[in-house]
Parts: structure tokens; C-alpha cells; sequence
């Protein structure tokens, strides 16, 4: 004679319960196939609600509690950009002084070279065309000194970020 098998979701242990209060109870009986006189089982895990299966035995999903993943996430989270953060922006801000820099540089180079055709223009003429290339020139020039200087600032700015 063979012994029955009793499946893993069996109703014995704790399927069936005597309470109706669902998974407070931890009466359970196996009484056998007369399911009749006793409580649905409700099955819980964590915050998931119990899974039905149409046909089969009704069982709960395996499920961690929520709230702890939910908090070790935003700590993770948290962690992660207190560590990670500052140590991709100092690079970035560096980076981005010297691009600005760089930009601001190449301006005044542009602006240099055009100041530079205004004074010889300014030299070779005579007249009032004269007087109008020399307020050009130095509007030029003060546009070459402004621009040279915050290229040279922002080349400053980010080699004092890079060594703090």
C-alpha cells in the first residue's frame, strides 16, 4: 500500500484555517478532504494579497515586505549620490571652465585679429573715415581685453577647483 502524497500547497499546516481572520491565525487542522466547515485560507506575504488560480488551489506570491526595499532603495539611492555625485562634478565643472575658457579665447583671438585690420585701417586713412575706424578700434580692443580676460579667469577658475 502506498503512502498518499501530499502536495507542497496541501490544505494540512496552516492551508486551512479555523479563524476567519485570515493570516492572524495560526491554528490550522487537517481534517481532511471536508473543507466545508472551515475558513478560506488567506495566505499573505509581505504586502502582496493572496493569488487565485482558476482550477487550482489558491496560494499568495512570495514577496518581501515592500517597505523594506522601498527604504533600502532611496538608502542605496541616497549613498550612491552622496559618493558618486561630487566626484563626477568636480571633473565636470573643471571640464566645463576650461571649454568656456577655451571659447572665450577664441574670441578674443577674433576680436585681436579684427582690431588689428582697424588700427591699419585707422593709420592708412585721413578724415572723418579716420576718426570712425579709431572708435571701432577701441571698441574692438575693449571687446579682445574682455573676452581674454574671462577666458583667462575661467582657465584660473577651474585649475582651483581641479586642486581643492
Amino acid at each position: 500500500m502506498a503512502l498518499p502524497q501530499i502536495p507542497l500547497n496541501s490544505r494540512c499546516a496552516g492551508d486551512n484555517r479555523r479563524s476567519t481572520d485570515g493570516s492572524a491565525s495560526t491554528r490550522s487542522d487537517c481534517s481532511g478532504p471536508n473543507r466545508g466547515s472551515q475558513a478560506r485560507p488567506h495566505v499573505t506575504i509581505g504586502n502582496s494579497g493572496p493569488v487565485h488560480y482558476p482550477g487550482e488551489t489558491p496560494f499568495s506570491t512570495f514577496c518581501y515586505d515592500g517597505c523594506v526595499w522601498q527604504h533600502l532603495t532611496i538608502r542605496s539611492g541616497r549613498e550612491f549620490v552622496k559618493h558618486v555625485l561630487p566626484a563626477v562634478l568636480k571633473p565636470a565643472r573643471t571640464l566645463w571652465n576650461e571649454i568656456i575658457g577655451f571659447i572665450f579665447i577664441c574670441f578674443a583671438v577674433i576680436f585681436g585679429f579684427k582690431a588689428l585690420r582697424l588700427y591699419l585701417d585707422f593709420a592708412r586713412g585721413a578724415g572723418e573715415a579716420a576718426s570712425n575706424d579709431f572708435v571701432r578700434f577701441l571698441v574692438a580692443c575693449f571687446c579682445t581685453l574682455l573676452m581674454l580676460w574671462f577666458g583667462v579667469t575661467s582657465f584660473l577658475r577651474a585649475r582651483k577647483i581641479s586642486r581643492s
